[in-house]
């Protein structure tokens, strides 16, 4: 068994221990509902970069630091997540901006055919 396979069986452990079911759609979508059953906490996991949408993400951190040892860096607010930029609009509506990784297509595209890309 590789180590990939190893790491991602234990967050499968760990999901489960925290509360966390996987989605039927998505298998690498985790949820549980709050305390009060009136909204969702959600962990999205792609090989190993986590994504949390909670009201209180820094508690799910927490716990995972804390009680089952994982070493995680970057968990603060969502800024960068899989070459993709994150910002909050005015209102607070969670924006999703590729602007980033467009840049870097746009300079490996560049660097491999020596031109822009019409």
């Amino acid at each position: 068994m590789t180590s990939g396979a190893r790491w991602h069986d234990r967050l499968f452990d760990v999901m489960r221990d925290m509360g966390f079911i996987p989605s039927k759609n998505d298998p690498d979508i985790w949820m549980r509902p709050s305390k009060d059953g009136k909204v969702y906490k959600y962990i999205a996991v792609y090989v190993d970069d986590l994504a949390i949408a909670a009201k209180d993400p820094a508690e799910i951190c927490q716990t995972l630091k804390d009680k089952f040892k994982f070493k995680l860096k970057g968990d603060g607010p969502l800024e960068y997540h899989l070459g993709c930029g994150y910002w909050r609009d005015p209102d607070g509506t969670l924006v999703a901006d590729p602007k980033k990784y467009i840049e870097k297509m746009m300079e490996w595209y560049e660097k491999e055919f020596g031109e822009k890309p019409k």
